[in-house]
């Protein structure tokens, strides 16, 4: 069984299998002479176990035999090791800094970065207006260079009305394409296209992560995320989720599932608190599935 570590102590490993169920194993650190590295949080590991499992049950009667990890979750695991360790070197003003992502301060970035630690800057158009590819690249490079922790470097470059690089000519030619008119024009296959086209478009600039895509349902065009949603059709919605994020994967950048279920057909929360009385079952159904 492939899992993920829950939680560890001195009685016994919960961990959470590939399927999302959470299992519980009696005696596995004292029984197991496993690594103190497989006992941290998020570790992937591969567990032989005799007997069966029972997710009714709150601890299991199956015995854990033996715990290793494929290559593939190595190479997870290194990562998390990575972070861990980084985590493990920081005094409590960075480990608060790290919480937050936050608009760029402009001329203020570097002077931020080095001494608040922010996890990240949020770029808006005012960010890009007037300056060259050139430029922008050199601007992030000198906020990464002040940043004694790698910084996230986010945009909302969703395509259709929320465009922070594309509505600059002298970024592209043409703003993106909503993701719904891509569909119209040549289903997920332009989707797709024009994700990777987009992720190297920012990756060039030096921005790591983009703030999309948009998750929520919509079917009703007066409310406010209409135009910047993929439709109403939880399935369909959750295929272009996974589309999109695949290849934002496989570039290396960064995404942001938003904004909340429920939020598509209801008031802009902007401007007031909003309250959805439909049943959870239909959360479970619909909204959540593109989450």
């Amino acid at each position: 069984m492939e899992a993920t570590v829950v939680k560890t102590d001195p009685e016994r490993m919960t961990v959470k299998a590939a399927d999302g169920t959470i299992y519980t194993f009696a005696g596995v650190i004292k029984d197991i002479n496993i690594p103190a590295d497989y006992q941290n949080a998020g570790f992937a590991l591969t567990i032989s176990f005799y007997g069966e499992l029972d997710p009714a049950l709150p601890l299991q009667n199956a015995v854990i035999s033996h715990i290793g990890v494929t290559e593939k979750q190595e190479n997870e695991n290194a990562l998390l090791l990575r972070a861990i360790e980084i985590l493990r070197g920081m005094d409590m003003k960075s480990k608060v800094g790290q919480l937050f992502f936050i608009p760029c301060p402009g001329s203020l970035a570097a002077q931020t970065a080095e001494e608040y630690r922010p996890g990240g800057y949020i770029l808006f158009s005012k960010d890009f207006e007037g300056k060259t590819k050139e430029q922008i690249s050199a601007d992030i490079g000198y906020y990464q260079a002040s940043s004694a922790i790698g910084l996230l470097i986010g945009v909302d470059e969703e395509g259709g009305t929320v465009n922070r690089v594309s509505w600059f000519p002298e970024l592209r030619d043409e703003p993106f394409l909503s993701p719904g008119k891509l569909f119209e024009l040549g289903g997920f296959e332009l989707i797709t296209e024009d994700t990777g086209e987009k992720s190297e478009l920012l990756s060039a600039l030096g921005i790591n992560v983009n703030l999309a895509p948009v998750a929520d349902l919509s079917g009703n065009p007066e409310s406010f995320i209409y135009k910047r949603s993929f439709g109403d059709d939880a399935e369909q919605v959750s295929e272009y989720i996974r589309s999109v994020v695949s290849v934002m994967c496989d570039k290396n950048m960064g995404s942001v599932l938003k904004h909340f279920p429920g939020y598509g057909d209801n008031p802009d929360t902007h401007d007031l608190a909003a309250y959805d009385n439909r049943a959870y079952d239909v959360f479970l159904s619909n909204d959540f599935l593109p989450f």
